[in-house]
């Protein structure tokens, strides 16, 4: 009732629909919530202001892995339905993985990687193989080697490739979180900003 009196243009159907599905009784007190409640309530405030942006400041840091599933499927239902800018910040990987189209990394007050989150794994490779005298291959000497551990003669690296990869070390696709982790852990790397993240890229119309 407060949001439909201090919001104009208040869906008050939007708000009551996400409480409800919460199976939060209508008569119960905020403080008597628990988290993954008080969230749900939250949520149906902001969303029955029909926001074109909302922002949020780690939204499910303080839930349950149950609760921070049920919200995000709900966060990601009104955002389709919507059309709602989301811009959140957040230091849980499986929501940036799973909910964000966009990624911006920042480390000591600097930007360590942008761009559309599908574009940036793709990027990079883990690589497996064999040291050299206790020194990776010349051969990625060609490529950014952003991470590497070694356990014996065994190196595992974490690579920006530039070009093709031998096909004799053992390749794979690293997770999000192997390449977040991977660009934390050395600031001194060079930062990722791909096309879409560089100020004043415009992508040319198809032919």
């Amino acid at each position: 009732r407060m949001g439909q009196e201090l919001n104009p243009g208040w869906d008050q159907a939007a708000a009551e629909r996400i409480v409800r599905e919460g199976n939060l009784a209508p008569s119960a007190r905020i403080g008597s919530l628990s988290g993954g409640q008080r969230t749900r309530v939250a949520f149906a405030l902001a969303f029955g202001k029909r926001p074109e942006l909302l922002l949020l400041d780690e939204p499910m840091s303080d839930l349950d892995p149950l609760a921070r599933d049920e919200i995000g499927s709900l966060l990601m239902s009104e955002v389709a339905e919507r059309g709602t800018t989301v811009l959140m910040s957040s230091h849980m990987l499986s929501e940036v993985e799973h909910m964000c189209d966009y990624l911006l990394v920042m480390a000591g007050g600097r930007v360590r990687m942008a761009g559309d989150t599908d574009e940036l794994v793709p990027l990079h490779t883990v690589v497996t193989g064999v040291t050299t005298d206790g020194r990776l291959p010349d051969a990625l000497a060609s490529h950014t080697v952003i991470d590497v551990r070694t356990a014996g003669r065994q190196f595992t690296a974490l690579v920006r490739h530039e070009a093709p990869l031998d096909r004799a070390w053992q390749l794979a696709e690293p997770s999000l979180e192997e390449v977040l982790l991977g660009y934390l852990r050395h600031p001194e790397a060079p930062a990722l900003l791909s096309p879409t993240a560089v100020p004043g890229h415009r992508e040319e119309p198809a032919a």
